[in-house]
């Protein structure tokens, strides 16, 4: 009677036995199951992460926009022209023109960026005291030269001269300056001047004299000077109604003139 409990017993120990390995090899088989789901998921879900922008990649960065003095702004492949200073009087600012510049035709046909510093009234020596001029006056071409430079212009280019025949001997002393301190701040800078703009009268003989000392100094500087004679030269339906200011179709003369002078000097 005590033995029959040892022989079930030793039955049930081994069935458990038997039955060990195949439980085993089931939990396996679900855990496997189990785990390749979570893998398929989780690649699904990577690659819907790879496929899909983040939110900071998917935003455009806008281009850089420039603007210049004349009035205008680029935007794009236009910001990477040479920006262009102009540096001169009433001719320069397109007094009489309406609306039309010598200077801002010149730039389009040259592929520049305009950036316009004309002051009327003023010369290489001549400061000019309006109510529209700034609270210090219109200054003198030398007084203009930090704000050319502060431009980071490529190309300067330099005009004017009229004004002066009323104070020859400043714009004597401050011409060289002009040109030295221009090439000193902007060393690899082109530097253009152009000759003196005169209406349609006569060309007269302290404007011509003016001219060689211009010319002079920007050629002591590695500049280049652009004699366009006088365009404008007994062309009065070229000047707006005071006869002293070119009209539109003069300030293209003008433009046209410089251009050619640029192409062969």
């Amino acid at each position: 009677m005590t033995r029959a409990p040892a022989r079930r017993s030793t039955r049930l120990e081994s069935a458990a036995r038997h039955a060990l390995p195949d439980a085993a090899l089931a939990v396996g088989a679900i855990a496997a199951v189990v785990i390749a789901g979570v893998a398929i998921a989780d690649g699904r879900a990577t690659a819907g992460a790879s496929a899909r922008p983040s939110s900071a990649s998917s935003v455009r960065t806008p281009s850089p926009t420039t603007s210049s003095a004349a009035g205008g702004s680029t935007t794009g492949t236009t910001a990477a022209r040479p920006t262009a200073v102009f540096i001169g009087d009433s001719y320069t600012t397109g007094a009489g023109g309406d609306g039309t510049k010598w200077t801002t035709l010149l730039a389009q046909r040259e592929g520049w960026r305009e950036v316009n510093l004309g002051y009327r009234g003023t010369g290489y020596g001549m400061e000019f005291h309006a109510p529209d001029c700034p609270a210090a006056g219109c200054p003198d071409y030398l007084q203009v030269v930090s704000r050319a430079v502060a431009a980071h212009p490529a190309i300067v280019v330099v005009s004017g001269g009229r004004n002066d025949m009323t104070n020859q001997a400043r714009a004597a002393t401050n011409i060289p300056k002009i040109f030295q301190q221009l090439r000193q701040d902007l060393p690899k800078a082109r530097i253009v001047a152009v000759s003196p703009f005169w209406d349609s009268g006569s060309y007269p003989a302290p404007l011509t004299a003016l001219g060689a000392e211009v010319r002079s100094a920007v050629q002591q500087v590695g500049g280049q000077y652009v004699d366009v004679g006088s365009p404008l030269s007994g062309k009065a339906g070229l000047l707006s109604s005071g006869g002293v200011y070119p009209n539109a179709d003069g300030y293209r003369a003008i433009a046209a003139a410089v251009a050619a002078a640029l192409g062969t000097t």
